[in-house]
């Protein structure tokens, strides 16, 4: 207790218990990881042909014009601001960029939520759909439109009275 009187009218303090109290915070920078790989590039006297060498931690085509890339919790934070939280492509990439220096587009982004959607269960399903509607003799399409918070969004479906 930083004083023995009362503030208000000066009879002595008797102390009957204590509390908690908190402040929540950020760290100064959520910090973000830069691996940095030393590569040889190499030259073939012959023909002029350069060929890269490799690192276990680097995709087999990292190198050149391509050799920079965003890890797969970059990219698992964009898509679940995105589609989880709804915010824009945009908004997602601003937030990446000027909150964690990452610099990611928007289209990156997208490439990779399709490349992901066609994986797995998801993927397979879509394809084995998108085949089925290729040899249909009639194919009906329907166009939604709606608005979340505002913001317009957007559904088109292709189906036939098979692939529904």
């Amino acid at each position: 207790m930083d004083t023995e009187a009362c503030p208000k009218c000066g009879a002595k303090l008797e102390r009957q218990a204590s509390e908690t109290a908190t402040t929540i915070d950020l760290p100064r920078l959520i910090g973000r990881v830069i691996k940095y790989f030393s590569i040889e590039v190499a030259e073939c006297t012959g023909c002029g042909h350069k060929v890269w060498g490799t690192h276990p931690e680097l995709a087999k085509d990292q190198f050149g014009a391509t050799a920079h890339r965003i890890g797969s919790r970059v990219y698992a934070l964009a898509l679940a601001l995105h589609y989880d939280l709804g915010m824009s492509l945009r908004q997602t990439e601003k937030v990446l960029n000027d909150y964690f220096q990452i610099p990611v587009t928007q289209s990156a982004i997208t490439q990779k939520a399709l490349k992901a959607a066609e994986q797995g269960k998801l993927g397979e399903l879509a394809q084995e759909i998108k085949a089925e509607l290729a040899q249909a003799d009639i194919i009906h399409t329907d166009d939604t439109g709606w608005k979340v918070g505002g913001t317009p969004h957007f559904l088109m479906t292709f189906c036939n009275e098979k692939a529904i």
